[in-house]
């Protein structure tokens, strides 16, 4: 029972410490590249575009011609899923490593609270 006490205090000490280091031995930008950054921009103005041109023809002032309301319709469905899925990426790559510390900096307290507390109780044993 005297091992259990300083192991338990230690493996909360380290698990506080690695909730601490997590992000930065694993940040966002591991998973989420300056490529996929620059293509969610662009697909954002590429969106106001067509949605731009899409209000319009949908107004009826497009009567000189131009694109359809169904292909500027489908451009600019096809546009916002992409954004979407790219945007569902980055509020991935950035929660992730925030979970991980999360969930071992509770667990550091919880670990190192019961080490505390079972050296209280085993002190005078």
């Amino acid at each position: 029972m005297k091992f259990v006490t300083p192991a338990g205090i230690g493996i909360g000490i380290v698990l506080l410490l690695l909730s601490v280091l997590w992000p930065l031995l694993f940040p966002a930008t591991s998973s989420w590249t300056d490529e996929k950054a620059q293509r969610l921009g662009q697909l954002g103005k590429e969106a106001h575009v067509a949605g731009a041109k899409l209000a319009a023809a949908k107004r009826g002032s497009n009567m000189l011609g131009g694109e359809s309301v169904v292909v500027l319709q489908e451009k600019f469905d096809n546009l916002m899923s992409e954004a979407d899925t790219l945007r569902e990426e980055f509020e991935s790559a950035d929660q992730a490593p925030k979970a991980a510390s999360t969930l071992f900096k509770y667990a550091g307290i919880g670990v190192l609270a019961l080490g505390i507390g079972l050296h209280f109780v085993t002190k005078d044993a």
